[in-house]
């Protein structure tokens, strides 16, 4: 078994030199960024979240840009800028550089938040030397479920942006996750399973602090009819299906892509609009083996420059071109729908 399913005849090499061509400073600025010495501990397979936040960040510049002149980036839990995967020694680069890097276009604004000081000392240094100046990069030492409510009063009309939600724990409250559903915005959540599994059994041998958080974690007390983490995970999606239809008057997409080992795995759920994008995504959980312990390894190569395999991001990007495709047609029908008055009364 590998970590990549079977290969798509017909890539455009040029495409491909082109993505390599693009990613290549994430690789070469990995070594500078280190020498800050501040780096969040992560275990091997927390990393591969990585992959999907850069494919979906490569989806969402090819797309928004053609609807919204303002596109942000907002990370809740930034941390420091990088990763030192425990297992290995490796550093990465984390997720505000992973999604930088592999945006199609950049992103016209990004909301960086890390409560902790060292990492936000750590993070801001890396942000101003890679992404840019205040005006473009905001790196905020404040507390997630706090800031996130205030930012989205203050979005203007004609902006969308992408959220990143990196629960390490039952860390971003529901209250935080419905300010997030009533804006326009797509947002992926890291939901720990296996970390909700042991808090739910800590709950129910009567630790209140526990039971506390999962409450704020769902909202309420939902959670107490779940029996294990899969009943926790459904509970959770459905209510962002729910929530979102009230909040935005529409239906949302709600997916998620399981990713880990037997004994630790966690869930990446993406929330958006509906419609023929959403085939990228699609995409994305099926072309890479999201299980297999080899795609972990391949994770760190493609990080650390010691791989160029990258025809899963070819793949993505010819499944965008179908979508645009399907996209141009619906509107030509729509658009046939209607006749100019003049053309209207004549027949």
């Amino acid at each position: 078994m590998t970590a990549l399913r079977g290969g798509r005849g017909g890539a455009s090499h040029d495409l491909a030199d082109w993505l390599q061509e693009k990613l290549r400073p994430l690789i070469e600025l990995s070594e500078e960024l280190e020498a800050l010495g501040v780096h969040y501990e992560g275990h091997s397979w927390s990393i591969v979240k990585l992959l999907i936040l850069g494919g979906w960040s490569y989806v969402y510049t090819t797309i928004i840009p053609h609807y919204f002149k303002e596109y942000w980036y907002v990370d809740l839990l930034a941390g420091s800028g990088t990763v030192r995967v425990k297992e290995t020694g490796d550093i990465v680069l984390g997720s505000p550089f992973v999604a930088h890097f592999f945006a199609r276009q950049p992103f016209t604004k990004y909301f960086l938040v890390e409560l902790n000081r060292e990492r936000y000392n750590a993070l801001h240094a890396r942000a101003t030397r890679v992404i840019g100046p205040p005006d473009r990069v905001r790196v905020l030492p404040y507390d997630c479920n706090k800031y996130i409510p205030r930012l989205i009063r203050s979005v203007e009309r004609g902006t969308h942006f992408l959220a990143f939600v990196d629960n390490e724990g039952l860390d971003v409250y529901w209250s935080t996750i419905e300010c997030l559903l009533g804006a326009d915005c797509d947002i992926l959540i890291n939901f720990p399973t296996t970390g909700v599994r042991r808090v739910l059994g800590a709950a129910r041998e009567g630790d209140e602090s526990q039971a506390e958080a999962l409450t704020r974690f769902f909202g309420g007390d939902l959670w107490r009819e779940a029996a294990g983490e899969e009943e926790l995970l459904e509970i959770y999606l459905q209510q962002l299906a729910s929530r979102y239809r009230e909040l935005r008057g529409k239906g949302a997409y709600v997916s998620s892509i399981r990713v880990g080992s037997r004994r630790f795995y966690y869930d990446i759920i993406l929330i958006c609009k509906c419609g023929p994008y959403v085939r990228a995504w699609e995409y994305l959980k099926e072309k890479l083996e999201w299980r297999d312990p080899n795609i972990v390894r391949y994770t760190l190569d493609l990080l650390k420059g010691r791989t160029q395999r990258i025809d899963w991001l070819v793949g993505l990007h010819d499944e965008i071109e179908r979508a645009e495709r399907e996209e141009r047609r619906r509107k030509r029908r729509e658009e046939g729908r209607y006749l100019p008055l003049d053309k209207f009364f004549a027949h």
